[in-house]
């Protein structure tokens, strides 16, 4: 399929996003109630993301940072989807902005897990421009300790970096890495992570798109 930029060209769409969404239905639907159009306004060129891992191995915060290129003139919104590893239904992770964007209209669906929200530039751009946004996730504790950390792109990306920090306390027996097309499936490529002191991290140049994991396990 192709969409139309805001010049009259065509480009071709590489990639369906909503491929790569948790709860996939649920969270498209929640992303066109909000009204944000997602292809073909914003690029992610570079995405960084670092979790902390509690001692008792639940998570306990993510910040996020995002080089962003306008593909289309104004101001950009876009979708923030979390989906929570826990199993019971309870308090939702809290969202955060720390730099270049501000929090909208948050949608929490917590029978799912699920948190849609609306994360929006501080200022309009020109096709073109470049920007950074940053932000924080802090996650309640959970009675399931944490087992991954995903981050997709619906983008080819410049680099995409996946970064966690355990507890020296409570160190996973493993980790690795790894990479699939879509949300749902199983990983198609794996990557060697080691674990250097209590930290870990994926880093993936000229990355295309799709999800980036890392798994752990513990004793």
């Amino acid at each position: 399929s192709h969409t139309h930029t805001s010049d009259g060209r065509t480009r071709r769409e590489l990639f369906p996003w909503q491929t790569v969404i948790p709860v996939r239905e649920l969270a498209t639907q929640i992303i066109g109630d909000l009204g944000i159009e997602v292809q073909g306004r914003l690029a992610r060129v570079t995405m960084f993301d670092h979790l902390t891992i509690r001692a008792d191995r639940s998570e306990d915060t993510q910040e996020s940072q995002v080089l962003w290129r306008a593909e289309r003139n104004g101001l950009h919104r876009w979708p923030l989807v979390l989906l929570q590893d826990a199993d019971a239904p309870g308090p939702l992770p809290a969202i955060e902005p720390l730099f270049g964007c501000r929090l909208g209209e948050v949608i929490e669906v917590p029978e799912r897990h699920l948190v849609v929200a609306e994360m929006i530039a501080l200022q309009p751009m020109q096709r073109g421009d470049h920007f950074t946004s940053a932000h924080r996730i802090s996650f309640p504790p959970t009675s399931l300790p944490s087992f991954r950390m995903t981050r997709a792109a619906s983008d080819h990306l410049r680099s995409a970096s996946l970064c966690v920090t355990f507890d020296e306390r409570t160190l996973p027996r493993s980790i690795r890495g790894g990479f699939s097309a879509a949300m749902d499936a199983e990983p198609e490529e794996h990557f060697a992570v080691e674990l250097a002191d209590h930290e870990a991290q994926l880093v993936r140049t000229d990355a295309g798109p799709g999800v980036y994991s890392l798994f752990w396990e513990w004793d």
